[in-house]
């Protein structure tokens, strides 16, 4: 009796695993992963020239087992930035965020996945740093570390920003792909 229970238990455990696999790797990213970078600013509004700790954020919060939202907000020299948000799917070990989009290519594709102690960024095309940075910025140029992932306090205050619902609308619009 006592080693079919033991089977049971195992066979459950091991139909969950395999069934919520990418749940549980999705579940490995949530979170908000925060740091500090320096920028140099040698003249512009709102800040004398100088040298300006700021902040940036990566955000990712599962909306199914496979998607999740992500936002990405990293500061460059003389105050450029890169700004992209939207639901990425999970493929393998990445989350990878594509959208349609206008502009000189037909189609935006960031890849976002761990690479060792760090979170890093590939713009595989180069067309993402076009539409959603600054000149000085660029996707590939930042990484976040592993170890700065934090829950997400905020949580009601990012399920009703304008980002987080324009992610949501596109999308729907994609048919949920």
């Amino acid at each position: 009796m006592k080693a079919i229970v033991t089977a049971v238990v195992v066979l459950a455990a091991v139909a969950v695993a395999a069934e919520g696999r990418d749940g549980a790797d999705l579940a490995r990213w949530a979170g908000t992963y925060q740091q500090r970078t320096v920028i140099e600013v040698s003249n512009g509004p709102g800040r004398p020239p100088g040298k300006w700790p700021v902040p940036e954020v990566l955000e990712i919060v599962p909306v199914d087992r496979t998607h999740a939202y992500i936002r990405v907000h990293t500061e460059f020299d003389e105050g450029h930035v890169c700004a992209i948000w939207g639901v990425a799917r999970l493929e393998r070990e990445t989350l990878v965020y594509s959208t349609v989009r206008t502009g000189p290519k037909d189609r935006c594709t960031l890849v976002v996945r761990r690479a060792g102690a760090k979170i890093v960024f590939e713009d595989p095309d180069g067309t993402c740093k076009w539409d959603f940075c600054g000149q000085r910025g660029d996707f590939v140029a930042d990484a976040f570390a592993v170890s700065s992932r934090r829950p997400i306090r905020y949580m009601k205050r990012l399920l009703a920003s304008p980002q987080y619902h324009e992610a949501m609308a596109e999308w729907d619009a994609n048919g949920r792909q």
